[in-house]
């Protein structure tokens, strides 16, 4: 009893192994040149100007574009808003 309660933790931890590699190979291809293994986080960040141009720092583009979209977002609202309102007054309008 004891030896089947062994092999099947065994069986078990085969195929958490088999899994966990099979997850790895899906990440990184064994075969690949040292160029190509530099993905996600290892990856190399692409600069389009020199850094004596582009002063801001990242957290400073980040909050700038997040602006950006709270503003997009800001004047979505509001259109959504006046066209309901239009549509209420035309309903109002034709009853």
């Amino acid at each position: 009893m004891a030896t089947a309660i062994l092999e099947e933790r065994w069986l078990i931890s085969t195929r958490e192994i088999a899994r966990l590699s099979e997850s790895f190979l899906r990440q990184m291809d064994p075969y690949a040149k040292p160029n190509e293994k530099k993905i996600g986080a290892n990856r190399p960040k692409i600069s389009h100007l020199p850094s004596d141009l582009e002063t801001r720092t990242r957290q400073q583009r980040q909050a700038e574009k997040q602006a950006v979209a709270a503003e997009r977002r800001a004047i979505k609202k509001a259109a959504r808003r006046n066209l309901k309102r239009e549509l209420l007054d035309a309903l109002e309008e034709s009853e």
